[in-house]
């Protein structure tokens, strides 16, 4: 049950519901979009304010759980708050508002039975055999070290994630099972003609270049850990699941006319904070339509 009662997701389904009866500073918020997977950093994408301005926040039970660097500086970019059920420090890299506990508790009250419900098919749902595979989502890093690992995946058909990572961005690798479509996308630079894009961490209105590579897999094996036998060198990836290429395309257009809006969006948001992420079917539809043109 502790699952149920201390997930995030209960927050974020509360601030969706009252996040009209808060303000930050003098401005009164009208209503909050949250985003899907609800596992990429910021939690809320969209607050819109009554002066039609908006800001995305993150979402923690304190203060003190929001420390990831890589989250702080997500959200600190996208001039971004932080929504706390405990607001239990001051020293916040962001503004930061505390939740109304009273307001939360009777909330809370009369949406139990609807949660309640929502947890139970959850579990139902896990004890049954998944007949449709699912579609994940994920970028891979550019650097010598992560195109070294990527070929020695490639070549054992193997792909592996380290502890570190697995807590910090790739939990959903848990969930993949036999027969799942992994789309990895590679190696994006931005469109020479966008002089105004400098920097790592870029606007998604600036997102406009292309992909290297793209390449769909399917998973031959669901998730297991393991640590042999010893495949990439520089240190242990256990997490794994193994898997043959189903196909690949390559020099990717980067824009929201050529991938739509949601591959769009969900891109920018992976590439900015790393996530290997569960997607619609629609996106490996749309994937494919990319390598066979």
């Amino acid at each position: 049950m502790s699952d149920f009662f201390l997930h995030e997701n209960i927050l974020i389904r509360y601030w969706v519901d009252r996040c009209s009866q808060y303000k930050l500073g003098d401005k009164k918020i009208l209503k909050a979009e949250a985003n899907k997977p609800l596992s990429i950093t910021p939690d809320i994408y969209k607050n819109v304010f009554e002066d039609n301005s908006h800001m995305p926040c993150e979402i923690k039970w304190q203060t003190s759980d929001f420390k990831d660097p890589d989250q702080i500086n997500t959200v600190k970019n996208l001039n971004g708050f932080l929504l706390v059920f405990d607001k239990d420090r001051e020293d916040c890299p962001i503004p930061q508002i505390e939740i109304n506990k009273n307001d939360f508790e009777k909330w809370f009250v009369s949406n139990s039975s609807r949660l309640a419900k929502d947890t139970t098919k959850k579990y139902e749902r896990d004890k049954t055999k998944r007949k449709e595979p699912k579609v994940f989502l994920n970028y891979l890093s550019t650097s010598k070290a992560g195109e070294k690992n990527w070929n020695t995946a490639l070549k054992n058909n193997t792909w592996g994630v380290n502890d570190k990572d697995l807590q910090r961005s790739s939990k959903q690798i848990l969930d993949v099972k036999k027969g799942d479509i992994i789309l990895f996308f590679y190696a994006w630079t931005k469109d020479k003609s966008r002089t105004d894009v400098k920097g790592g961490r870029i606007r998604i209105d600036q997102y406009v270049g292309s992909f290297r590579k793209l390449y769909a897999l399917i998973a031959t094996k669901d998730y297991y850990k393991s640590n042999t036998p010893k495949i990439w060198l520089d240190k242990d990836y256990p997490h794994r699941f193994k898997f043959r290429k189903l196909f690949e395309g390559t020099n990717i257009a980067c824009n929201k006319r050529t991938l739509g809006i949601p591959l769009h969006t969900f891109m920018h948001s992976i590439q900015i904070s790393p996530r290997f992420v569960q997607v619609d079917s629609s996106i490996l539809l749309k994937a494919l339509s990319l390598c066979t043109k």
